[in-house]
């Protein structure tokens, strides 16, 4: 019997979300992006790649549970900042085009809200965010 501490399913959902959704990016992209390569697990979780560069970065999260709502101090908000803050300059205007996927919903007025197609843009989410990090208590946000 496996224990629950070393159950795996949950990650391996993940890793099998990240694929099913590199082959739809492929498939979504394949006119406007005839010679662009798409990888998994080498930029970020799925990129588009360009010429040997990382044009398009995505951070794919996969829930269970997807009745929950993503908000300004979740978790994955603030890991995927990080790795993107991790890997490329932050506010280069000629750095990669930067997406969060998820299976969860952005909360209503959460800075996710504010940056999905037709929200109230990323000055408002960028306001959001800062207030989120300087109301938590959580060290990883500092």
């Amino acid at each position: 019997m496996t224990s629950a501490v070393h159950e795996a399913s949950s990650s391996a959902l993940g890793y099998l979300f990240q694929s099913q959704w590199a082959l739809l990016e492929l498939l979504r992209g394949a006119e406007e992006r005839p010679d662009g390569a798409i990888s998994v697990e080498l930029h970020d979780d799925v990129a588009w790649d360009e010429d040997g560069k990382a044009v398009d970065l995505l951070q794919v999260k996969h829930h269970l549970k997807t009745a929950r709502t993503l908000g300004d101090k979740d978790d994955d908000v603030w890991r995927t900042i990080q790795a993107w803050m991790d890997t490329h300059v932050p506010g280069d205007a000629e750095g990669p085009w930067l997406t969060l996927v998820t299976t969860q919903k952005a909360r209503p007025g959460s800075a996710m809200a504010a940056l999905r197609s037709g929200g109230e843009g990323p000055d408002v989410a960028l306001r959001l965010l800062n207030a989120a990090a300087a109301e938590s208590r959580a060290r990883d946000s500092a």
